[in-house]
């Protein structure tokens, strides 16, 4: 009888041990791989950052996930992705011709962190608006064009 009434104790240990104060399960941070994709659709102000995540098993206990985001290697933006599931965000108010570093990161309930590869990218110049107005003076062999 004492022998099943330890066992009995010593399972309860583990399962609480497997949880936080608040009673949630505790993920396995070791379980998990984040791979920061490199950018895509990148223009003068606007860029798309993504990522994959494996796991190797059946518990997806991350609470929120998303990027770090800096163009002069100091302190980085955090810019959280929408829910637990879209692994991409569009970043816009970028600075034309500007090379920004980017890195994928998912948080657990207790804030521990995953990063992935820091990668980076370099933003386009910014386009010029042309407004070509009508010929004047339209000569035999010239012509005055304005520009605005």
């Amino acid at each position: 009888m004492k022998t099943i009434k330890y066992l009995s104790l010593l399972f309860c240990a583990i399962l609480l041990a497997q949880c936080d104060s608040q009673g949630h399960k505790i993920p396995r941070a070791t379980t998990y791989t984040v791979t920061t994709e490199p950018a895509t659709k990148i223009s003068a102000t606007s860029a798309t950052l993504s990522f994959t995540i494996r796991y190797n098993s059946g518990d997806e206990g991350y609470e929120r996930s998303g990027f770090f985001l800096n163009s002069d290697l100091s302190e980085a933006k955090t810019i959280y992705t929408d829910g637990r599931y879209l692994y991409s965000v569009v970043v816009t108010d970028l600075s034309p011709k500007t090379k920004y570093y980017y890195q994928a990161f998912i948080e657990d309930r207790l804030g521990n962190q995953i990063k992935g590869e820091t990668l980076s990218f370099t933003t386009a110049r910014e386009l010029i608006t042309v407004t070509t107005l009508a010929a004047k003076n339209i000569g035999s062999t010239t012509a005055n064009i304005y520009l605005c």
